[in-house]
């Protein structure tokens, strides 16, 4: 059953329906920030202290629909990676101040301090294109993200493409326990790429069964053995989700 919640999302980002490309449709904000090593451990415990009381009151107000945080593995830059998924284009504007609003006695301070430590940030705005979330499932402790730029004028054709050749694929992997979530992320604005393909996993080791799969299915299904045209670059990377609380 597909539904508007976020692991990534788990997950992600956790928007189960398909939406379209509307001003008033839920929207997923990415938000990426590089740290020093060092810092991390800070930037986690305030998101388990301050951050997770003041997102979850969002979230019982109707201000926010669902968030969660994930913390670099492989590839990629970044350190950190913050998933919001707002009602509309509109609330993004408005998240940040009601989260001010809502923080803990010394949350303001924590925030303040973080910010000296922070390197580099840059945030991203998607939808949700199509994905199969269920509502039961369990929490995964790892997010593959692979991150597309396709030519403009072939979105529409990357898209099709993406149901004939990937989607089989990813619910062949659902069926076979590989991974327990994935979704198809659409851009709004923001960002040097322009689509994604994020799943989630419970195990390390269950990522290379799954694109093998997903090779395999693809050719099956006869897609192009060199791959689409379309896509100018990508870049893959693996994500492991932060728990709500403890360490």
């Amino acid at each position: 059953m597909r539904r508007a919640t976020l692991v990534v999302i788990g997950a992600v980002l956790l928007l189960g329906t398909q939406v379209s490309a509307q001003g008033n449709v839920p929207r997923v904000h990415t938000l990426n920030v590089t740290v020093d090593p060092a810092d991390l451990p800070a930037w986690l415990d305030h998101y388990q202290q301050y951050d997770v009381p003041a997102l979850t009151a969002l979230v019982e107000d109707g201000d926010l629909l669902a968030f969660d945080m994930w913390v670099h593995h492989t590839g990629g830059k970044h350190s950190l990676r913050y998933n919001y998924v707002v009602p509309d284009f509109g609330a993004v504007a408005e998240i940040g101040g009601r989260y001010m609003q809502r923080l803990a006695p010394g949350g303001a301070a924590s925030f303040g301090s973080l910010m000296s430590t922070m390197q580099e940030m840059s945030d991203g705005i998607w939808y949700i294109g199509d994905s199969n979330l269920p509502d039961d499932r369990p929490e995964s402790p790892y997010v593959y993200e692979s991150a597309l730029q396709i030519e403009p004028a072939s979105l529409e054709q990357w898209k099709a493409d993406f149901e004939r050749y990937s989607r089989p694929g990813l619910e062949r992997a659902m069926e076979e326990g590989l991974i327990t979530a994935w979704a198809r992320l659409d851009h709004s604005i923001g960002g040097p790429w322009n689509s994604k393909t994020v799943f989630w996993l419970d195990s390390w080791d269950a990522i290379d069964d799954v694109l093998e799969l997903l090779g395999e299915t693809a050719s099956e299904l006869g897609a192009p053995m060199a791959g689409s045209a379309a896509v100018r670059d990508h870049t893959d990377m693996i994500w492991r989700l932060i728990p709500q609380s403890g360490n």
